[in-house]
This record gives C-alpha cells, sequence and structure tokens, in this order.
C-alpha cells in the first residue's frame, strides 16, 4: 500500500535494487528524528529481506535545495547526513550486520526531479536504501 501511496518506490537501478522513501513519511519537516511508529514498522518489515540478502546496504540521505539553518542543523549536509544515519540505526537494530552497512548524505547534489515546484522538490527530499548488486562497485 506504501507503493500505492507514493511513500516508498523500488527500482532495479545498475547498482543493484533502490527503495526509495519519501521523507514526510519518515521524518518531521527540518528534523532527523523518526516521527511515525508506521515508518519505524515498515523498516523493521524490511530488514530481514536485507539480511537475507547478505548484500552490502548503502544507505543515502537527499534534500531539497532550499537552505535549512535551524538550532539543530546548519545545512542540509547534515540534515540529510543524520536522517540517513536515523534509517541505518533502525535497520542494524534490527539485525542487518555494521559490516553490511554505510550511510551518506548528499545534501541537494543528486536530485530527481526539478527544485522548481513543490512537488519536485518532494520527491528530491527521500532516503534511499541501495542494495548493492555487486560488491565491486562499494569499493
Amino acid at each position: 500500500p506504501l507503493i500505492d501511496q507514493g511513500k516508498i518506490s523500488v527500482a532495479q537501478v545498475p547498482r543493484g535494487i533502490r527503495i526509495d522513501i519519501q521523507d514526510n513519511f519518515l521524518f518531521a519537516p527540518g528534523s532527523a528524528k523518526i516521527s511515525s511508529p508506521l515508518a519505524v514498522s515498515t523498516l523493521t518489515e524490511i530488514t530481514p529481506i536485507l539480511v537475507n540478502s547478505k548484500r552490502p546496504i548503502d544507505i543515502e540521505g537527499h534534500t531539497d535545495n532550499r537552505p535549512i539553518k535551524n538550532k539543530d542543523y546548519s545545512s542540509n549536509w547534515e540534515l540529510s547526513a543524520l536522517r540517513a544515519t536515523a534509517v541505518l540505526r533502525i535497520l542494524n537494530d534490527e539485525g542487518l550486520g555494521e559490516e553490511q552497512l554505510s550511510a551518506t548524505g548528499f545534501a541537494s547534489s543528486r536530485p530527481i526531479d526539478t527544485n522548481e515546484s513543490p512537488q519536485g522538490r518532494a520527491k528530491n527530499r527521500r532516503v534511499s536504501i541501495f542494495v548493492i548488486q555487486d560488491n565491486s562497485a562499494t569499493q
């Protein structure tokens, strides 16, 4: 149902499988704290699939190009990195080994849509979970 609602998308990409999760499903605006029990439950449900894959898992945080500066984050770099790390922490707590995991913040440097519209900016604000197909892709 979350795919039908546009909260999550899954795609085969050259690196492997990419699971994109929209930021508003995981986080309150301007926050890196996972705010929804449904979001935690969803991450908990997909963890066994990721564990069974025995593949490296790269987690990427992304933002739109609107600057953020508040008491917690001085830029989108910090926000995107901490969001990726928040997802990593749940996956690790649920059984994914740290040797499989990495997290990176990309801020607004890798948009998948335009930043000229609210809909495009919303698509750019996401966390991507990559199940790496080929171990050499991470080296």
